[in-house]
């Protein structure tokens, strides 16, 4: 899949780090789903648990046999994943 992006793509993927970074005076009011394949990147697996250890009351689940598309790799086991946390919200 990385074939496919461009280097425009990876540049604007830098900016991503600005969503996960530690915010203390920001009290997040929405339940959130971190869920992840465990054949993605160490370094994606490595940031969606730092992710979830920062913001304990998230959800996080990892998918075993998915990749970084874990919706297309494992479609079922996404789906209920996301409609377990959707209706338990």
């Amino acid at each position: 899949m990385a074939q496919n992006f461009t280097r425009k793509s990876f540049l604007a993927m830098s900016g991503l780090g600005k969503v996960i970074k530690e915010r203390p005076d920001y009290i997040r009011t929405y339940p959130l789903l971190i869920l992840c394949g465990r054949k993605d990147l160490k370094i994606t697996l490595n940031a969606a648990k730092k992710w979830h250890d920062s913001d304990p009351t998230s959800d996080y689940f990892v998918i075993i046999s998915a990749g970084h598309c874990a919706n297309m790799d494992k479609p079922e086991e996404f789906n209920m994943i996301l409609e377990s946390f959707i209706e338990g919200k």
